[in-house]
């Protein structure tokens, strides 16, 4: 623990921790991310590659989950 606050540093999660972030909770629902034709990739899959290189969109991607 770092000072008298208990503040910690965290690395930023991998790819992997970031797919589990994003898909688990809609699973645990019963929910799933539709696969539009015109694309060929589901909304978890470009929020995933958005995410996924940038431990700096981490605050925008837990904002725009909890929209969902």
């Amino acid at each position: 623990m770092k000072g008298e606050r208990g503040h910690v540093k965290l690395l930023a999660p991998n790819a992997a921790s970031v797919q589990r972030l994003i898909t688990e909770s809609p699973r645990l629902a019963g929910l799933k991310f539709e696969q539009p034709e015109q694309t060929g990739r589901s909304l978890d899959e470009v929020i995933l590659q958005d995410a996924a290189h940038d431990a700096e969109t981490l605050p925008l991607l837990e904002y725009s989950l909890s929209e969902f």
